[in-house]
């Protein structure tokens, strides 16, 4: 999550309370709960676990490349000396289960890393995030395409870096057959169209005067 906030920016996210508990039990249990409930775990969402595991203390004994540690704080610094990297780093490869970045990715979790990914993030901003400043209002997304797999499954994974994805009718929403990958000049002149027909480029004009 820190990370995707230093790449999309802060404002593009919010803080909600969705719910409360009285006990540690209670809490962790809800957590469960709401990951699945929502479907946050990767590639869907921020979350790496189903949940349900708090911090504290952390003196369960973890093993790292045969030796046993007596707690995973210890492991964390054993990996960060080792490895050469600081303790915060070597505390996500050891909950990720990759001590070493040669270790291949699990299924899915490389994803999120993909331009597809990140164009898929930026279109659910813009459809469901009024405080996003990629918000476009009265603009809607196919159902499937809530869900990273089948958006993917749908468009694919660019091979030239320097296409673009883009709606043909900017007057309709992120639907099958309204998004297609295309070069980033055959995009800005379908926004320059819209535009267009639309004023906004006259008032955009007015206002850069």
């Amino acid at each position: 999550m820190h990370a995707a906030i230093r790449e999309y920016g802060a404002d593009q996210f919010s803080v909600e309370e969705i719910d409360k508990g009285t006990t540690k039990k209670d809490l962790e249990a809800k957590e469960r709960k709401w990951i699945k409930k929502l479907n946050t775990l990767i590639p869907n969402g921020y979350n790496i676990s189903t949940g349900g595991v708090s911090g504290g203390s952390n003196k369960k004994s973890t093993v790292i490349g045969g030796i046993r540690f007596e707690s995973a704080g210890k492991a964390a610094e054993y990996v960060a000396e080792t490895r050469k990297i600081s303790i915060a780093a070597a505390k996500r490869r050891i909950l990720k289960g990759r001590i070493d970045v040669k270790t291949p990715a699990k299924p899915g979790e490389s994803l999120v890393k993909t331009r597809t990914y990140k164009v898929w993030s930026r279109i659910l901003h813009g459809v469901l995030n009024k405080k996003s400043r990629e918000y476009i209002p009265e603009i809607s997304i196919y159902e499937q395409w809530r869900q990273f797999e089948n958006f993917y499954r749908d468009v694919g994974e660019p091979i030239d870096p320097k296409i673009a994805f883009s709606r043909l009718d900017k007057e309709k929403g992120f639907f099958p057959d309204n998004c297609v990958w295309m070069t980033k000049s055959e995009a800005s002149k379908i926004n320059a169209e819209y535009m267009k027909k639309t004023g906004k480029f006259k008032r955009k004009s007015r206002e850069n005067a």
